[in-house]
């Protein structure tokens, strides 16, 4: 076995490495794991105390203006979001899902899942925008059993709004529009 110290990205590695007869080799961290979170929203809320006001999330706009949320921000607009999912009363066989594409509402809203433990699944938006028979997308809301489904922009997924209603017609609708209004409920 030897000992090899591995320079990366990510600070000073040991490794070992073991060659097996057919040449086959094998890496394994000789670094004992780090102390983690139980859950990855504690790293949230480290972070909104040690550094409120710097960026945590960050996005442009339609004129190329960058919409920035700090620590702070994030973290009071997570525990109200969070509080209106509860208000939901999202039982133990339901879930959020996410047919859009990355944004700060997305990012907000799996969060507050996160934060209180909903199960949530961002789910391609291929499946509601290319897709001509919905065949994956109904896979995917069939496994997930949504209460509520999310869209950045209801319009620009209106064909898929309407193929989940028929799957699941309790199902909350809730665009962008809707997550910055419950999250400035407190602002």
């Amino acid at each position: 076995m030897t000992l090899v110290r591995n320079r990366s990205l990510f600070g000073p590695q040991k490794t070992s490495r073991v060659l097996q007869d057919d040449g086959t080799v094998y890496y394994s961290s000789t670094d004992l794991l780090q102390a983690y979170p139980e859950k990855i929203t504690q790293k949230l809320i480290h972070w909104s105390s040690v550094s409120p006001d710097k960026t945590f999330l960050a996005q442009r706009d339609h004129h190329s203006k960058w919409n920035c949320l700090t620590y702070k921000n994030a973290l009071l607009k997570v525990k109200t979001i969070a509080q209106y999912l509860l208000n939901q009363h999202i039982s133990d066989t339901e879930s959020i899902v996410i047919l859009s594409e990355n944004s700060i509402e997305h990012g907000l809203l799996a969060l507050a899942a996160m934060y209180i433990g909903i199960p949530y699944s961002p789910i391609s938006p291929a499946y509601s925008m290319i897709s001509d028979d919905f065949i994956k997308l109904g896979h995917c809301l069939k496994a997930m059993t949504p209460k509520i489904i999310f869209v950045q922009d209801q319009d620009k997924f209106h064909r898929a709004i309407q193929f989940a209603k028929n799957l699941f017609p309790q199902a909350l609708v809730m665009s962008a529009e809707d997550v910055n209004s419950i999250a400035t409920l407190e602002d």
